[in-house]
């Protein structure tokens, strides 16, 4: 068992229970997102299983992709379970899925490398200049984007439109912080990539309901990190039509190196 139930003590939910590769979950209704539960809190549920499931800390989180089938609720017994795809001599393929009710809510891929002597080195794009966050307030989300589980994040706006602005770009992001300590980077990483309203919002012209279909994390720096520290993200729209709207977001360390990027299909329902 790795320090992942820290999250959930740090967070106030109820801690998982562990017996070998199922465990079940059991989240408040402060992690709700929408009708939903948060989906950053379901997919660090999934990898740390994952994670267990592999037993090696050599094999390093690379890439987790989450696919949500249906939503699953806040105050209800959800039970993941975890198994190998393949297990190689470097590489681990790991697939997960998760259960409310006897319905199969999401399911959940992960490949964990473990590290090798490579002379391909390309390093990710710098964190853009903006202003520190210590000289910028906090941000205030407004009611009909701020579903619950943004309780425990702070957030201090720097770049985008306003949420139904009708901004012919989709932009979003800016500093970012977990309000409680969450030392696990895996966990950390995770919670904060998913944390931001989705960078569709700025180009809807009223409150619309959006819903993620795929989210996927590519994970390059899960070292120890400041607790106290800032991240910064920054999410855009790639392309939207039809309903569906492609996101791409960039997430950095307190220490200004990247830390993660993720892409997403988002559905729009806005008519």
């Amino acid at each position: 068992m790795t320090d992942f139930d820290q999250f959930f003590r740090d967070t106030d939910i109820a801690p998982i229970n562990d017996d070998g590769r199922r465990r079940t979950l059991t989240a408040p209704a402060t992690w709700a997102q929408g009708r939903s539960l948060f989906g950053g809190l379901v997919t660090a549920a999934a990898a740390d299983l994952m994670r267990d499931a592999v037993g090696d800390d050599a094999r390093t989180p690379r890439v987790v992709t989450t696919s949500f089938l249906k939503p699953m609720v806040c105050d209800v017994p959800a039970t993941f379970t975890a198994g190998p795809n393949r297990i190689g001599r470097s590489a681990a393929q790991m697939h997960a899925e998760a259960f409310q009710n006897d319905a199969r809510c999401a399911t959940f891929t992960a490949v964990f490398g473990a590290s090798r002597p490579s002379r391909v080195r390309a390093e990710a794009p710098p964190r853009p200049a903006r202003p520190a966050p210590d000289t910028l307030d906090d941000a205030v989300l407004p009611l009909e984007i701020a579903p619950a589980f943004t309780q425990h994040f702070r957030y201090r706006w720097t770049d985008g439109g306003k949420p139904f602005s009708s901004a012919t770009e989709g932009v979003i992001g800016g500093w970012c912080r977990h309000r409680t300590a969450v030392t696990e980077p895996l966990t950390a990483v995770l919670g904060l990539l998913d944390a931001w309203p989705p960078a569709t919002l700025p180009m809807t012209d009223r409150p619309a309901p959006l819903s993620s279909v795929t989210w996927t994390a590519h994970l390059l720096d899960l070292s120890p990190f400041d607790p106290d520290g800032w991240w910064w993200l920054r999410a855009e729209v790639l392309a939207a039509g039809d309903g569906y709207s492609v996101v791409h977001g960039w997430l950095y360390r307190p220490d200004g190196r990247a830390a993660a990027w993720m892409e997403q299909l988002v559905a729009v329902f806005d008519r």
